[in-house]
C-alpha cells in the first residue's frame, strides 16, 4: 500500500515532536557536546524527520519515520541521505535507524519496486511516499544498495534486535546476490554526489559494495558474503584494480591514474568494526588528502573539485589528528563567514 497523507500521516505526532524532541536531545549531548551551538546543530538533524503512525488505527507499536531530502528534489526516505546521517542518529538513540528504514524495506518487500537493488529513495516529491513501481528512481545504485545492507547491519550491532532484519531476509539477501554480482564491476551510474555525471568503474562504489557484503555476512553469520568481499580486495588492492600505478591513492575511475576521489566509506567499514580495510589502506589514502589540501578545504573528487563537508566529516575520524583539526576548522569556517544564507550546506 502506498503512504501518503492520507493512509500514514506526518501530521499525527509532529507537534510533540517539535515539542519533546529538542529536550530529549540537549539532555543526551549535553556531556558530548561543548556548548548550546554544538547542541542546535545537533537538534538541527533530528528537525527534518518526521515520527508517524497509522492514521487508520493509530497504532504507537511500529512507528514510522519520513526524512525530506531538503534544498535538492525532495525525495523521501532517500538512503544514501539517511546513510551519512547515521552516526548521530547512533549516539542518540539508533531505534530511529529502524524507524527510517522500516517503511523503505515494507515497500521493497513488496515486489512493486522492480530493479534488483535497493531503491534510491521511496517517492520522488515529499510527503507522497509511494514508491517507484516503473522502477524510475534516480540512478544511485550500488550506493543505495550497500548503504541499505550497512544500515541494517548498524541498527542490528547496537541493539541486538535480530528480529527486524529477520523480518525482510528476502529482501535483503536479494541485495546482497547484487552487490555480489555487481559491485567489483560497477555499471555506468551515479556517484552520491549526483553532480557528478554517471561513470562506470567507479572504485568508490566497488569499495563499499565490499563493505556492504561484509555487513551482511555479519549480520546474518553467512561467512561466505564475507569471502566475497575479501575477493573484491585482493582485485582492488593486491592486484592494483581501484589504485594508481604508484599505489598513493584509490582512482575515481578504474585504470585513469589522474583521477581521485574521497573514499569517505572507509569510515563506516572502521565504526563498525568491520575491518574491510586495514590500517595501512586508511594511511595511504589520508596522506593523499593531505597532499591535495586547499585553502577552502579538502575537494571531493577529480570530477567535481569542490569541497564537500557532508563527505569531508567523514574522511576526519579515518585520518590523525592533523587532518581531523583542519577538517573541523574549514567547516567552522564555512559556517560562520556570514557569506552563506542556507542552514549549515554541504559545498
Amino acid at each position: 500500500m502506498p503512504w501518503t497523507r492520507k493512509s500514514l500521516s506526518s501530521q499525527v505526532l509532529s507537534l510533540a515532536t517539535i515539542r519533546i524532541l529538542p529536550v530529549l536531545l540537549y539532555d543526551k549531548c549535553e556531556f558530548i557536546c561543548g556548548s548550546r551551538g554544538q547542541q542546535a546543530d545537533i537538534t538541527s538533524s533530528f528537525r527534518a524527520l518526521e515520527l508517524t503512525i497509522r492514521l487508520d488505527t493509530l497504532d504507537t507499536s511500529n512507528p514510522y519515520v519520513f526524512l525530506k531530502e531538503i534544498s535538492s528534489d525532495g525525495n523521501v526516505n532517500t538512503i544514501d541521505v539517511i546513510y551519512p546521517m547515521f552516526p548521530i542518529i547512533n549516539v542518540l538513540d539508533p531505534t530511529w535507524i529502524k524507524m527510517l528504514l522500516a517503511p523503505i524495506a515494507a515497500y521493497l518487500d513488496t515486489g512493486e519496486w522492480p530493479l534488483p537493488y535497493a531503491v534510491h529513495d521511496i517517492g520522488a516529491s515529499y510527503p507522497n511516499a509511494i514508491g517507484h513501481n516503473a522502477g524510475n528512481a534516480e540512478n544511485i545504485l550500488l550506493e543505495a544498495d550497500a548503504g541499505f545492507l550497512i544500515l541494517f547491519y548498524d541498527y542490528q550491532k547496537l541493539t541486538g534486535d535480530k528480529v527486524f532484519a529477520q523480518t525482510h531476509a528476502k529482501t535483503l539477501r536479494q541485495y546482497a546476490d547484487y552487490l555480489v554480482n555487481n559491485g567489483l564491476h560497477p555499471i555506468s551510474q551515479l556517484d552520491t554526489v549526483d553532480s557528478i555525471p554517471a561513470s562506470a568503474d567507479q572504485t568508490n562504489l566497488a569499495l563499499v559494495s565490499a563493505i556492504g557484503l561484509n555487513a551482511y555476512a555479519a549480520m546474518t553469520g553467512d561467512q561466505s558474503y564475507s569471502s566475497t568481499a575479501k575477493s573484491f580486495l585482493n582485485k582492488l588492492v593486491t592486484d592494483g584494480l581501484g589504485l594508481d600505478q604508484g599505489r598513493t591513492h584509490f582512482t575515481y575511475n578504474y585504470g585513469n591514474d589522474s583521477s581521485w576521489g574521497t573514499i569517505f566509506n572507509l569510515y563506516c567499514d572502521q565504526l563498525l568494526d568491520l575491518n574491510t580495510f586495514s590500517p595501512q589502506i586508511r594511511q595511504m589514502q589520508c596522506a593523499w588528502y593531505e597532499k591535495h589540501a586547499t585553502p577552502t578545504g579538502y575537494p571531493y573528487a577529480s570530477p567535481w573539485p569542490q569541497s564537500n563537508g557532508l563527505w569531508a566529516m567523514w574522511v576526519a575520524p579515518t585520518c590523525g589528528a592533523k587532518i581531523q583539526q583542519e577538517i573541523i576548522a574549514d567547516e567552522y569556517r564555512f559556517l560562520t563567514n556570514g557569506k552563506n544564507n542556507l542552514p549549515f550546506p554541504d559545498r
